[in-house]
């Protein structure tokens, strides 16, 4: 049987990130088989410095997860750079690509909660222009989980749209 190619997401550099010296991109990957080869890019050029790659993760699904992370300077990322990543799995890829411009906020930047313990974060990713984010999870040390979608523009809980935005509420247990 065919591997199917993989499911992937690319995460922006948080704007804490952006006011350091580092910023890191983080391009995560579910794959049927726990091995993908993983390709970096800036303006089209291909960028091996400052990259990292994780080793494979089975979740709870039986898939694996996979993350590679790519650091720059933060005045890349102002630069308006274009980066993208690709994910081989044989003969099957995916690739996504994320614009400088796009920086995630959120509030308070790192949050701890015990088990059973309720949490609420305020992020704001900017301009998404595909309609969508993808919320993750990550706890230290471990593979960013796949955890919920938020589409704009889509009937969705507690939605509200002013001046051309829209704002998302969310109530989800994890």
């Amino acid at each position: 049987s065919s591997v199917a190619a993989p499911t992937l997401s690319l995460l922006p550099p948080s704007s804490e990130e952006l006011k350091t010296t580092k910023a890191t991109l983080v391009c995560v990957a579910q794959t049927a088989v726990g091995f993908a080869d993983f390709s970096w890019t800036s303006n089209g050029s291909p960028v091996s410095d400052g990259v990292f790659t994780s080793t494979a993760k089975q979740q709870s699904d039986k898939n694996f997860g996979l993350s590679s992370f790519l650091t720059i300077k933060p005045s890349e990322w102002m630069d308006d750079r274009v980066f993208s990543c690709k994910v081989s799995v044989g003969s099957k890829h995916s690739e996504k690509s994320v614009n400088g411009v796009t920086v995630v906020t959120q509030k308070p930047p790192v949050l701890t909660v015990s088990k059973g313990g309720t949490a609420t974060l305020d992020c704001n990713l900017g301009t998404v222009t595909d309609s969508g984010a993808r919320w993750y999870k990550q706890v230290p040390g471990g593979v960013p989980q796949y955890q919920l979608p938020v589409r704009c523009c889509l009937a969705s809980p507690k939605e509200t749209k002013s001046d051309g935005k829209s704002e998302v509420s969310v109530d989800r247990r994890f």
